[in-house]
């Protein structure tokens, strides 16, 4: 005795998810950004995309045996151990947040990543998965701090300028005093016409 099942629903099914998947894959390995997706329960990084491998410096199997804290320094900016902070954004994403937070990567090197993240959980069962974007803000750093140098450079220049203008004022009116003084004061004395035109005009100049 045999038996016969059509099957073609599951087929559709199954190249269904495979499009979807790839679909996703393409995603995420096209992305501008470095992407990887933590497993929470396993402590791990579970995939990534090719900008984070360059972004950490690192092989597919080196960052996918890491902890997020493993890439960070032992502190952030702030002072706080990047330990007990990372464990804090996890749990905020893991709530339903949308977490968006400036975060110290470090490259393999040692070389210290200014760097911009976005966590949010993702739908995957009883899993807690949570995807990481993160994108290199170096250079946005380095804008912010050239054009804060700018501004202070800017401010201490026209502050130079008030200064020097206060002094030659100063300096210009105290003998300028003494001229208009004497001038008036020889005004009144016995002048012929062409020494009183002349004073007079030094007077009114």
């Amino acid at each position: 005795m045999g038996v016969a099942r059509d099957i073609t629903d599951i087929k559709r099914a199954e190249i269904r998810l495979r499009e979807s998947e790839e679909r996703f894959r393409t995603l995420v390995e096209h992305a501008g950004e470095a992407i990887l997706l933590l497993d929470v329960d396993a402590g791990r990084f579970a995939d990534t995309n090719s900008v984070a491998l360059k972004l950490f410096g690192m092989t597919r199997e080196q960052l996918l045996s890491r902890h997020p804290s493993e890439v960070s320094p032992p502190f952030q900016a702030d002072g706080t151990p990047s330990e007990e902070q990372a464990a804090e954004r996890i749990g905020q994403a893991l709530a339903g947040e949308l977490t968006v937070f400036e975060w110290i990567h470090r490259h393999r090197d040692g070389t210290d990543i200014d760097c911009e993240v976005r966590l949010v959980r993702l739908p995957a069962g009883k899993r807690q998965l949570i995807r990481a974007s993160i994108t290199d803000i170096r250079e946005r750093k380095q804008a912010e701090l050239a054009l804060h140098a700018a501004k202070e450079a800017a401010e201490e220049a026209n502050r130079a300028k008030s200064d020097f203008l206060a002094n030659m004022s100063h300096e210009i009116r105290t003998p300028m005093n003494a001229i208009i003084g004497m001038t008036d004061l020889i005004l009144d004395t016995d002048l012929d016409a062409t020494q009183r035109e002349y004073l007079t005009i030094v007077l009114e100049s």
